[in-house]
């Protein structure tokens, strides 16, 4: 179904709404969209997703031909970056925000380490086709948003193409320009090079020194492409020079399309098998990008201080070990960040934007900036930068944005590769009398179609395979919605800080792949646990009855890696089962419920006389730890022979290391809990 330019940026529709993830029952609810989507009447078309590569290189192809990727764009602040930084904004403060680049040029101080594994594996789940990556849980991608929250850009504005009007003072900034450009070249370095640059120019008083920072800036930072190995591009010229008089620029646009284009080859190039390729986007974003949306692969980021940028979170951070990336990504279904930025008050417009609860604003011809921003952000386009177009498709990656997700409809653009038209086309004014902007708090829903359509099609099967493919031993880090990020702590402890969690009190561990967190097929509006010590997991058994009560209906589930057991009543597992499980990485299940809404555990509803431990159990306990401690040691040697040697799966001894950490870790909070019953009931 083809959609015109010309139609709404959004739709209001009584829809059947459902998780992304699938849990619960849907439920049938007035929902919000991005245009274009698929008319209840129309049936999804399966390659409305396209997947045009396979979802898998082959293993055997990278590791003969690994890809040596050369980010030129990921430019590091030089050495006196920050004082020229600093002298310039105490300055041209007012002028810089007036062009909307006051946020993005603090933002240019800031280090952020490169992980160039990470970027590349994600980069696998990349389809130019859609300008989005294809997770398993459905489509994300770097928007406009991102642009502004991350970068400082502006989506508003002039094109990054406007030529200098006419006038002789611009025309002599410009040759004075190029003149200072020409000495370095003839000097001793034989080129324009950015370090000579700043010591020309840094703090000299010159009339033109505005005008050269803002050249620097935009060569290193904005647009590497347009100059090529440190050097001052001269295409940057008259976007300075227009800035440097308060002129807005929209540099968000081009600077995402710069991204696409360098997403799209890197994953073309890996999947040809290209042994070397060169990037000149700045791709550290899209590193920012990843680690704001899955904790899982994030590092422990800096503390926040007011007035900070968002890339003030990750600055000089130390990359984590990601271990399985892969696996990382397809079991974050619910832990995906679709709106990280929504709660951080660092920065004031997204967080002023979206308030405490939804809202309809009409749209009036000379719309407040912030407003327009959020307009432009959610409308499809096509993006025009330095040197290329590139498609931006917002109502694939609703969510993003707070919106419901349909089926998305098919765009089609009449540019023919003109950026004049790309152009006039982006900058239309925006044709909804009213937007409506979602609340911080909302989470978004898909429809029942969009989640069929989705599994069914070609990117999901691809991602899918990969998943079965990976270590089922590798621990998921998170298993349920959180409000917040939640750092890393070890298995069985408490998360540090408040977090927020939605009260999940039975999973579905079936058709769930190894490793994998369960599904929720129940909710429950009482979350009243039993008084624990802080730290210690609960003991899940059979509810003690008496003889005139009925059994509990909330079944007694236990899932492991591998094998469920599901048993209705109070009659608890069978003991073979048990003593099979016994070895196996466990995914903890749920207690059972109380008519009240209450947890309650036979173990732990019993009198302190009847939990005491005595020294030989202790000391078993103690000696079967060592005996986990001397596996975990000798975890990286492999055998095809001997009872009880530790295998490495697909050349993964970290994950297998892991695991067994994991399972060591929850025998010693088992062992401290038993101890502290004991000492309590003593």
């Amino acid at each position: 179904m083809e959609e015109s330019l010309e139609d709404r940026l959004m739709e209001e529709r009584e829809e059947l709404m459902v998780s992304p993830t699938g849990d619960g029952q849907p439920t049938l609810r007035m929902a919000h969209f991005l245009n274009p989507s698929l008319s209840s009447t129309d049936k999804p078309p399966l390659n409305l997703s396209p997947y045009s590569f396979s979802s898998t290189t082959s293993k055997t192809q990278n590791q003969k031909n690994p890809l040596n990727v050369t980010f030129n764009g990921w430019r590091e602040p030089q050495k006196n970056w920050k004082s020229w930084v600093d002298h310039m904004c105490s300055l041209h403060k007012p002028v810089r925000e007036k062009a909307g680049i006051y946020e993005s040029i603090l933002g240019s101080v800031y280090l952020i380490r490169k992980d160039c594994e990470l970027v590349t594996k994600v980069a696998e789940k990349w389809c130019s086709d859609t300008n989005s990556f294809l997770f398993p849980f459905g489509e994300a991608t770097v928007t406009l948003e991102d642009m502004t929250t991350l970068g400082g850009y502006s989506v508003l504005g002039d094109s990054v193409l406007t030529p200098l009007p006419p006038g002789k003072d611009l025309g002599e900034i410009r040759e004075e320009l190029f003149q200072a450009r020409l000495e370095l070249v003839r000097g001793r370095a034989k080129k324009a090079d950015q370090g000579g640059w700043l010591k020309k120019f840094m703090i000299s008083g010159s009339r033109i020194e505005h005008e050269a920072f803002l050249s620097l800036w935009l060569s290193k930072f904005v647009f590497p492409s347009a100059s090529a190995y440190g050097t001052i591009g001269t295409d940057v010229f008259p976007i300075a020079i227009l800035l440097a008089k308060g002129t807005k620029i929209a540099l968000a646009p081009a600077v995402l399309a710069s991204i696409y284009r360098d997403l799209s080859l890197l994953r073309k190039k890996r999947e040809n098998d290209v042994s070397a390729l060169t990037l000149w986007a700045p791709l550290q974003l899209v590193q920012v990008w990843i680690w704001e949306r899955f904790p899982a692969l994030a590092p422990h980021p800096n503390p926040m201080r007011d007035g900070d940028p968002i890339l003030a979170r990750w600055h000089m951070v130390k990359k984590p070990n990601t271990g399985n990336v892969d696996l990382a990504m397809a079991s974050s279904g619910r832990c995906f960040q679709w709106r990280p930025y929504v709660m951080a008050e660092a920065h004031q417009l997204i967080h002023k934007l979206y308030g405490e609860t939804d809202k309809w604003v009409s749209v009036r011809p000379h719309l407040v900036e912030v407003l327009e921003s959020f307009g432009q952000c959610m409308r499809f386009a096509e993006l025009v930068g330095l040197d290329c177009i590139e498609q931006y498709f917002p109502h694939r990656v609703a969510m993003q944005f707070g919106m419901d997700q349909d089926v998305p409809g098919k765009v089609v653009f009449h540019s023919d590769g003109s950026s004049e038209i790309a152009w006039e086309n982006y900058s239309r004014p925006i044709s909804d009398a009213k937007l409506y902007i979602p609340s911080r708090y909302f989470e978004s829903d898909v429809t029942t179609r969009y989640l069929e359509w989705w599994k069914n099609s070609n990117g999901a099967k691809g991602v899918v395979k990969e998943e079965i493919d990976c270590d089922s031993d590798f621990p998921p880090k998170c298993t349920g919605k959180i409000a917040h990020t939640v750092p890393s702590v070890p298995p069985g402890f408490p998360p540090k800080g408040t977090v927020k969690t939605e009260n999940k009190v039975c999973f579905d561990f079936s058709s769930v792949p190894p490793g994998f967190p369960p599904n929720m097929v129940s909710k429950t509006g009482n979350s009243d646990f039993p008084s624990t010590p802080a730290g210690f997991p609960l003991t899940i058994v059979s509810t003690g009855l008496g003889d005139n009560e009925s059994p509990p209906v909330t079944p007694i589930v236990i899932g492991t890696e591998k094998r469920d057991f599901a048993n209705e009543g109070n009659t608890p597992p069978p003991t073979e089962f048990i003593n099979e499980m016994k070895g196996t990485q466990m995914i903890d299940p749920p207690s059972s419920m109380s008519d009240n809404g209450a947890l309650q555990s036979e173990d732990l509803m019993r009198s302190p006389e009847n939990k005491t431990v005595s020294g030989k159990d202790v000391a078993e306990g103690l000696e079967r730890a060592v005996e986990d401690g001397n596996e975990i040691s000798g975890a990286g040697n492999t055998s095809s022979r001997g009872e009880g040697t530790v295998h490495s799966r697909g050349g993964k001894p970290g994950l297998e290391l892991e695991a067994r950490i994991v399972k060591l870790e929850r025998l010693i909070a088992g062992l401290k809990a038993k101890t502290h019953g004991n000492r309590f009931g003593s």
